[in-house]
């Protein structure tokens, strides 16, 4: 937790350090099941340069899991543009 006098850094710290550990033995539990593994999680840290801590891991073919992540990315984009020309 970010305390008074605490430096503000993208660099990881000891916490950083775990939790990026479990996410990345999460992904390589997950591909153990699956070809393609892509995970991202944020939490809200004022010790963050930006006040968002985010940590990525993943495994398996690099182009699917972009293409995922692409595609996903279009049908929310599809999806958040019905919804404001339906308001």
């Amino acid at each position: 937790m970010f305390k008074e006098g605490d430096k503000i850094s993208n660099e990881p710290n000891e916490e950083r350090k775990k939790e990026t550990q479990i996410v990345e033995n999460y992904a390589a539990k997950l591909a153990e099941h699956f070809s393609s593994v892509q995970i991202f999680v944020t939490k809200h840290d004022m010790a963050a340069v930006d006040g968002t801590a985010s940590i990525t891991a993943g495994s398996g073919n690099w182009y699917a899991r972009y293409g995922q992540v692409l595609a996903w990315l279009v049908r929310m984009n599809k999806a958040e543009e019905n919804q404001v020309t339906e308001q």
